[in-house]
């Protein structure tokens, strides 16, 4: 616990306290008297009351007595230990204490009275007196936190260094790295990254966290100190990047070496048409001024859309089973509170005369760490031909499935610490590739193309031939 600072106040009583008992002519003594104190801390900043030290000058005399009781509101008096109309005696010379913790008192009001007997010839003679009181705990206060090695790598540790201060000298103090920004007591409340196990009265202090491949990507932390009174600072936040133990196949072309997969065929890059246009990250699709992408009325008639079994519905819930689906009113909206897309279970090909919106992944799970473990999470086998654009929300982590838009793929725009998986293959006349994962961006895509070639063969009872597939591969 904390070395207490205790403030003292001496109150000196008139010498050998004759003026309590008025002594007469006949030099004698009242049998008794009372003496009453003020608010002793009136005006003062106070933590715990904790003890009453009285000073009698010489030996109480026989006949006589001194004793004293406590209170904070000059009206309810009690004893040390509590005792509602109760008494401490003084019997001691030469300085005393007596305990008051057993009060459990606090703040700034305390009083004391002091009752005198006499046997009429001799009485006690009090000097001075003083009351202890620790000085208000205040939380301890951090001025700076850094995390190193930061970005790292899944499966390795990562330690944070907290630079603190406590103004109540010798306090005991424990770190607490959490991951929301809330604690309670000597816990986070949202569970935490590290926290030191042992109490520390310098500053800094470290604690590690071995990271995990579901970690990947940006992490926010919250820093908290707390001493050994529960008193909390104020949270420091910041950031770090966990990056895959794995090294992605970089299907979305990186643009400083010219090297990549390339599963995703594009007629034509954003405008302008510059490296960052794709994705101001750095990744970006290669555009094949080559490709001659049939046109979504090609499309229509070469997959049976006018056919008297392709069935019109509004929403994904109207497949109910393997075959052609058309859109024809509206957009097509994939909602957030929509069942996952995998769990229909079917082999369909669903044509979208306008757009195409997906609000939620196309499963429950995930995808972190290497997303090949991801590959048969699906049981759907589903084609989207969609005349105008698809627009996937910043949120989604992964689709399934071969998508076509006559306009543009957009997966989002801004700051994410999720990634976007698509197993399977896009083909548009353009790319929006938005996605921003902050720290993370220099040797991580914010957007990943698994090429999955079942679906071309799953769906080849609905297409009949296959749709355009496109892959490149690394030269020799």
């Amino acid at each position: 616990m904390r070395k207490f600072k205790f403030a003292i106040l001496v109150v000196f009583v008139v010498p050998i306290m004759l003026s309590i008992f008025s002594k007469n002519a006949s030099a004698a003594y009242y049998t008794s008297g009372t003496l009453t104190s003020k608010n002793l801390l009136s005006g003062l900043s106070v933590g715990n009351i904790t003890s009453f030290w009285y000073n009698v000058v010489s030996p109480i005399p026989a006949g006589a007595s001194l004793k004293v009781q406590f209170s904070r509101d000059n009206t309810s008096w009690y004893d040390s230990s509590g005792t509602l109309n109760g008494w401490n005696n003084c019997t001691t010379t030469g300085g005393a204490t007596i305990s008051l913790s057993g009060l459990g008192w606090t703040g700034a009001n305390f009083y004391y009275k002091m009752q005198f007997t006499s046997d009429g010839t001799n009485t006690p003679v009090l000097e001075a007196v003083r009351v202890d009181y620790s000085l208000p705990n205040q939380p301890p206060s951090i001025s700076s936190v850094s995390d190193s090695p930061d970005p790292v790598t899944a499966g390795s540790g990562i330690t944070f260094t907290v630079n603190w201060s406590d103004p109540n000298s010798g306090d005991q103090t424990k770190t607490h790295l959490c991951r929301t920004n809330s604690i309670s007591g000597q816990a986070c409340a949202g569970g935490s990254w590290c926290d030191t196990t042992t109490w520390s009265t310098t500053s800094p202090t470290t604690c590690s966290y071995t990271t995990q491949s579901a970690d990947v990507g940006i992490q926010n932390y919250y820093a908290f100190v707390c001493d050994d009174d529960n008193a909390c600072s104020s949270s420091v936040s910041g950031t770090f990047n966990v990056t895959p133990s794995y090294t992605p196949d970089k299907t979305m072309c990186d643009a400083s070496s010219g090297s990549g997969g390339g599963v995703v065929s594009a007629q034509s890059v954003s405008s302008p048409s510059t490296t960052t246009a794709i994705s101001q990250r750095g990744w970006v699709v290669t555009g094949y001024d080559d490709v001659d992408f049939p046109t979504y009325s090609e499309l229509k008639t070469m997959y049976g859309y006018d056919n008297t079994t392709t069935r019109t519905i509004t929403n994904l819930s109207g497949v109910t089973g393997n075959g052609v689906y058309r859109v024809t009113t509206s957009d097509l909206t994939i909602a957030a509170g929509d069942g996952p897309p995998c769990n229909l279970g079917f082999s369909a090909v669903i044509f979208v005369d306008h757009n195409l919106t997906i609000g939620r992944s196309f499963t429950n799970d995930t995808v972190t760490g290497n997303p090949l473990d991801y590959r048969n999470g699906c049981s759907s086998s589903l084609a989207f031909i969609v005349s105008g654009n698809i627009n996937i929300a910043q949120t989604i982590n992964n689709i399934y499935g071969i998508f076509y838009a006559g306009g543009t793929i957009s997966t989002g725009n801004g700051s994410t610490t999720d990634p976007l998986y698509v197993f399977g293959s896009l083909l548009a006349g353009g790319f929006g590739l938005g996605r921003n994962l902050q720290t993370g961006n220099a040797t991580y895509p914010a957007e990943q193309v698994i090429f999955m070639p079942k679906y071309f063969f799953t769906l080849k009872d609905v297409l009949g031939i296959p749709l355009v597939s496109w892959k490149e591969v690394k030269s020799p």
